[in-house]
């Protein structure tokens, strides 16, 4: 077997790997984008399907904290 051949061989191996690689985190993406997580206001209890939102859009009560985090006296 000559020096290029294993080369070409292993190319095709790697751009192999590659694709499978992509296609199972495609699939991965498929499937989280798909489910949206729905957060419910401690203060008013109002759900809304932002999970990156730092307040509620019904009060305006902080939702950025941590549960174990109380912000009130």
């Amino acid at each position: 077997m000559d020096f290029e051949q294993l080369v070409c061989y292993s190319q095709t191996l790697i751009i192999l790997i590659l694709l499978v690689g992509y296609l199972i985190n495609w699939r991965r993406g498929i499937k989280f984008s798909n489910s949206k997580a729905i957060v419910k206001c401690s203060s008013c209890g109002n759900n809304f399907s932002e999970s990156e939102a730092n307040y509620c859009s019904n009060c305006g009560h902080m939702q950025s904290h941590s549960e174990g985090t109380s912000l009130q006296e």
